[in-house]
């Protein structure tokens, strides 16, 4: 989570700096659309930098990104420590659509044939995430 500056939060008491390399850096106090940052690699020299940074949305965190999604009334909560603000019907319909998305990876796994000529379900959840 872009915290200011340079700053990362990249767990709930963890803090680094975006890398000087990332084109994301900045060193004023730029306002990103989303703060929330995806990272390929977190290095350590004298102080811990993430590297190869991308800006994702609360919708990416959801669907590919996090192990534990809790309603709190106001707010959603990812891995106990990531709040997004996002009704909770929302944040329950992009679960509904993980599952299935989780379902239909697994079945292409098993038969890529699959992917060539999707019908029923498949062809629904295909069809939700072209939409």
């Amino acid at each position: 989570i872009h915290h200011e500056k340079r700053k990362l939060w990249v767990s709930e008491t963890q803090q680094a700096l975006m890398h000087k390399s990332s084109v994301n850096c900045t060193n004023g106090n730029y306002i990103f659309p989303s703060p929330y940052f995806a990272f390929a690699e977190k290095i350590k020299t004298k102080v811990i930098a993430a590297k190869t940074t991308t800006m994702v949305s609360p919708v990416h965190l959801i669907l590919f990104g996090s192990s534990s999604i809790i309603y709190h009334g106001d707010h959603v909560m990812l891995d106990e420590w990531i709040p997004l603000d996002m009704p909770g019907q929302s944040a329950a319909l992009l679960c509904g659509l993980r599952k299935a998305l989780e379902g239909l990876l697994m079945r292409l796994a098993v038969d890529p044939q699959i992917a060539a000529c999707p019908a029923g379900l498949d062809s629904d959840i295909l069809e939700a995430v072209y939409a």
